[in-house]
């Protein structure tokens, strides 16, 4: 007789994987000298890619998706009737109070607040993502304080698009992305990126998307990403755990003529518990034998945690976090991301 395991039994696989990977993570935060941080960021939707290493060509998920790979983009399982999302910075309010004698328009007062809007019509859905920090451009770090933002909102980027779910296990998607360097609004540079989900099984998934990047913002994308202009990347995610996720991305497999680098990412994510998600990747650069590390925490849903007789009513509020180091020839940088969701 096959016994079946309660909701309450704790999973034993679970339970060593979760004390590993925060001892991964802590070890990772606590190693090196403070001299090593390049940047920190409060207000972006690169998060979750970023911690899995940049292998997301092949992940469903909202606005992370629609700055990566638009037919991955997804709000949620619900009706067929028309839902509206609405994404907000829990941070907002203290970047603003922070730095209100240095705002001087409602866009980048408006930037720092709302992260996205998106709804979705049956299989279609669409977004935008309003002016997202550049990791890659600002350097927190090097402000007077955590919370200062000089010439705050002036370098962003921005994410609209959609994505159309041909059937289960087909979606198309579309983007596009305008870049906005020191406050040049009305100059803004414009690029575009498109792609396909394959989902042959609940548990596999396959990816491809094309970036074809703003005119002189093409090296943006590439310390952290490895995204380079006019490439073509493609993905493959496997789920063979409810708790479980494990993705592979390769860069650069055609990129028009261009020199082909094929360069492999891979990602682990693990929900041991409802609430929890623990993140990490790990990518080598080919050329120069530079490598990343990467690893993330992440607070999943606390709003139903807080009312769990009410999962689905109200706002969800995710947190997450995220450390990704470089190394390299050049020497060492490292990223630190300190990031929120309230999705309404």
């Amino acid at each position: 007789m096959i016994r079946r395991r309660s909701r309450r039994e704790p999973d034993r696989r679970r339970a060593v994987s979760v004390p590993a990977l925060a001892l991964c993570f802590c070890v990772g935060i606590g190693t090196g000298s403070a001299g090593d941080l390049r940047t920190s960021v409060l207000n972006t939707f690169k998060t979750r890619p970023l911690a899995m290493g940049g292998a997301f060509a092949s992940v469903e998920d909202d606005l992370s998706a629609l700055d990566f790979n638009p037919a991955a983009y997804r709000l949620g399982e619900g009706p067929e009737e028309i839902r509206v999302h609405a994404f907000l910075n829990p941070a907002g309010p203290v970047l603003l109070l922070a730095n209100a004698s240095r705002i001087d328009s409602w866009i980048p007062a408006l930037s720092g607040v709302v992260q996205g809007v998106g709804c979705a019509l049956g299989r279609f859905h669409g977004g935008i993502a309003f002016a997202g920090e550049m990791p890659a451009v600002r350097d927190r770090s090097k402000s007077p304080g955590f919370f200062d933002a000089t010439d705050f909102g002036r370098d962003s980027n921005t994410d609209f698009g959609f994505s159309f779910h041909l059937a289960p296990k087909v979606s198309l998607g579309a983007a596009g992305e305008m870049a906005v360097r020191e406050g040049a609004w009305r100059r803004a540079r414009f690029g575009y990126r498109y792609g396909l989900l394959l989902r042959p099984r609940a548990d596999l998934s396959f990816g491809m998307c094309y970036f074809d990047s703003p005119k002189g913002n093409a090296a943006d994308r590439v310390p952290l990403e490895r995204l380079a202009d006019a490439t073509l990347n493609i993905g493959a995610a496997y789920a063979p755990a409810g708790w479980l996720r494990l993705a592979l991305d390769v860069r650069n497999v055609s990129d028009e003529g261009k020199e082909v680098v094929r360069e492999p990412h891979v990602g682990l994510e693990i929900v041991p518990f409802r609430h929890l998600a623990l993140e990490s990747g790990y990518f080598r650069i080919r050329g120069d034998g530079g490598e990343t590390f990467s690893a993330g925490l992440c607070l999943l849903d606390q709003h139903a945690w807080i009312r769990p007789d009410r999962p689905h009513a109200g706002p969800r509020w995710v947190l997450r976090s995220a450390l990704v180091e470089s190394r390299g020839p050049a020497g060492r940088s490292r990223w630190v991301f300190l990031t929120g969701t309230l999705s309404l």
